[in-house]
């Protein structure tokens, strides 16, 4: 009998979290009980740099696909490195139990593109993870209505990165397109098949730190705007939660 297709009430509510720390801790727990008995697991990590969110599966062989020289020749933890464009590169070498897409998909100007031949390549009951921000969240509108050399400029002398902008380094330009929001994403996987494992989202408590270290009351300030924003919305708009991961699973 076929697999009746998965619909909205099937899925996990939405988990908020004070960070993207406490996000990730929460998704890491949910995905090493669905990895739980798998061996040596074979990763493949798209948009991968030089760390990965996936540290805690010491055992994982990594492959690791990127657009970007600079990030494949600081990335030390990968077996074998793909230079390449995800959006339409094919020949990956195997399938894989976690293909992992972090900070990937907003980059990218056909996210669903790259998504549809990842999945190709996504082993039975395997993971798919997805973190990045939220197109709808207040940090997400601001990036998509503003040039990547505003960009720039606020990372480089709002955030003190000296090497912001420079080949290989964030801020990368971005297009944030709306299907790449959770609810999008998640309308996305039920149509391939995938089952939504983990929703969770969280607020950009490293960029709040830098601005107070830029100057006391610049958090102060970036608060009190994203509640304002919550009341005049009458609760409807969380434009303070910017950040999202996201753990789909490929049914049998």
């Amino acid at each position: 009998m076929p697999l009746a297709p998965a619909t909205a009430a099937d899925e996990p509510v939405m988990r908020v979290h004070a960070s993207l720390e406490d996000n990730w801790t929460a998704a890491a727990a949910e995905i090493r009980g669905l990895m739980l008995g798998r061996q040596r697991l074979n990763v493949l990590e798209a948009g991968g740099g030089s760390r990965t969110n996936v540290d805690f599966m010491p055992e994982a062989r990594f492959t690791t696909i990127d657009i970007s020289p600079e990030q494949l020749e600081r990335n030390s933890y990968a077996e074998q490195k793909i230079l390449a464009d995800v959006e339409t590169y094919e020949d990956y070498p195997r399938d894989y139990d976690m293909i992992i897409c972090n900070d990937l998909l907003e980059h990218l100007p056909r996210p669903e593109a790259a998504l549809q031949r990842l999945v190709r390549h996504l082993a039975m009951n395997g993971l798919l993870i997805v973190g990045g921000p939220i197109p709808t969240s207040f940090k997400g509108i601001f990036t998509k209505l503003t040039p990547h050399a505003v960009h720039v400029a606020v990372y480089r002398y709002l955030f003190g990165q000296a090497t912001a902008g420079q080949p290989g380094h964030p801020p990368f330009p971005a297009y944030l397109r709306w299907a790449i929001s959770p609810d999008g994403l998640s309308r996305w996987a039920r149509a391939a098949g995938l089952k939504v494992a983990y929703r969770g989202c969280s607020k950009p408590s490293w960029a709040i730190a830098r601005l107070r270290n830029f100057h006391p009351a610049a958090a102060g300030l970036y608060t009190g705007g994203m509640n304002l924003l919550r009341l005049l919305s009458l609760q409807t708009w969380r434009a303070d939660l910017t950040d999202m991961v996201m753990v789909f699973q490929r049914r049998p």
